[in-house]
């Protein structure tokens, strides 16, 4: 936690104490933690300062052989950790 900035009094501190940013950092390094194989990412980087969103963009490129699924119009982000992109838009018929 202490890499991502948080601090002794956010981290002694309840959830809903902290902003959106800091919840998401939050949900980011529980799933880090418990190592999963698959990661399900949705608008992962919002309410993420740009250094955040260059640390979870290290994090990410650094699996080994997790699978990650992530929705995002962050197209900066989905450019530096993606292989393959979905697009998919609604249209009316």
């Amino acid at each position: 936690m202490r890499e991502m900035d948080f601090t002794d009094k956010m981290m002694d501190g309840t959830i809903g104490e902290l902003s959106g940013g800091w919840q998401m950092k939050l949900r980011l390094i529980r799933a880090i933690l418990i190592d999963p194989d698959i990661y399900l990412l949705d608008e992962p980087t919002n309410h993420l300062a740009e250094g955040a969103v260059k640390w979870v963009t290290d994090y990410l490129n650094s699996l080994g052989n997790q699978t990650v699924l992530c929705v995002s119009h962050d197209s900066n982000f989905l450019e530096n950790i993606c292989t393959d992109i979905i697009h998919y838009e609604q249209r009316n018929v």
